[in-house]
């Protein structure tokens, strides 16, 4: 994917107004094959430490995502709000506030279990 190549890219990328078809992805009538691409898309585009701006709006679909039975969807949309957390404090700021930290807590056995972490 181009955007992970480098932080230019995944500007470039982003200010073409990628970001909001892509959370549209994220709905109930999404085959779930779709949903685990398009949350493998959106950790790509929260890599290098986005601007706060760029990819606020993807926070809460996020936080919806780590609540999907699906361990990539799990994964992907774990590997991004990490991504997020090493970004400015605004970022930070929000991750927290949008309460992700019980669920992710809860999640630590289920990735160790299957040895992804």
């Amino acid at each position: 994917m181009i955007a992970s190549v480098s932080a230019e890219s995944r500007d470039l990328v982003l200010s073409h107004g990628v970001l909001m078809p892509l959370l549209e992805q994220f709905n109930d009538k999404t085959k779930p094959t779709i949903v685990e691409k398009a949350t493998k898309t959106l950790s790509k585009l929260c890599q290098r430490k986005p601007r706060f701006e760029q990819v606020k709006s993807a926070i809460l679909p996020l936080a919806h995502l780590i609540h999907i039975d699906d361990v990539a969807v799990l994964w992907y949309a774990c590997e991004a709000l990490f991504h997020l957390t090493c970004g400015e404090m605004d970022m930070k700021q929000a991750v927290i506030e949008a309460g992700v930290f019980p669920r992710l807590f809860e999640l630590l056995p289920r990735f160790r279990h299957q040895h992804l972490i």
